[in-house]
């Protein structure tokens, strides 16, 4: 049973790998909007902040601090790139 673990694993990573580049081919890459990513970053920041106060975890244990600070810092860096809001 543990021999046909990694044999499982790979066959999982090969067929999203074909799967990426099917999708990719098909519809091409497009650039993102970066005030999504600020936005997002923003959530997770304070999220990221709030839970471990509230449960009384660990503030170092909180993975959403370093998410949200790096799409905050990816959407500030590219904040010549945000496109207009729609509404």
């Amino acid at each position: 049973m543990a021999s046909t673990i990694p044999w499982i694993l790979i066959a999982t990573i090969g067929l999203l790998i074909i799967l990426l580049a099917v999708i990719v081919t098909r519809k091409g890459i497009k650039e993102p909007d970066f005030r999504n990513f600020f936005v997002i970053g923003v959530i997770f920041l304070s999220f990221g902040l709030i839970i471990p106060i509230v449960t009384g975890e660990p503030l170092e244990l909180s993975a959403l601090i370093s998410l949200g600070l790096v799409f905050t810092i990816a959407g500030l860096v590219n904040h010549k790139k945000w496109k207009k809001p729609l509404i």
